[in-house]
């Protein structure tokens, strides 16, 4: 990593989440996991603080319709195509995956391993 793409660590600069290898800075629109930088978009960023910050919640679509989709209707390929997206930029070969789907219920982060 060069150091433009370290996350930042100073006081005054705004968190980082964090959930199991992942960290993101969702203000520069960028996350790092196992020694990559991975570059998301402003949909992304969004869909993936909202799961961070409740790290254990299992997300209906109606939930992340009204978060993230305020005003327009949410078409499940739609969602499928986001999350399928999301999982790509997340998930290197070999790594585990980080969002799970919850059948019938909806989409939340997979428990590290030994957990859940």
């Amino acid at each position: 990593m060069s150091t433009n793409d370290t996350p930042r660590t100073q006081v005054n600069e705004p968190a980082l989440l964090r959930f199991a290898d992942l960290l993101l800075d969702p203000h520069r629109f960028k996350a790092w996991r196992n020694g990559r930088t991975i570059l998301l978009s402003a949909l992304q960023v969004q869909l993936l603080s909202l799961m961070m910050a409740r790290p254990t919640h299992v997300f209906t679509r109606d939930e992340l319709e009204r978060a993230l989709w305020t005003g327009r209707t949410l078409e499940m390929a739609n969602l499928r195509t986001c999350f399928r997206r999301l999982r790509h930029s997340l998930n290197a070969p070999g790594e585990r995956e980080l969002i799970c789907n919850v059948r019938q219920q909806g989409y939340a982060l997979s428990p590290p391993e030994g957990h859940g």
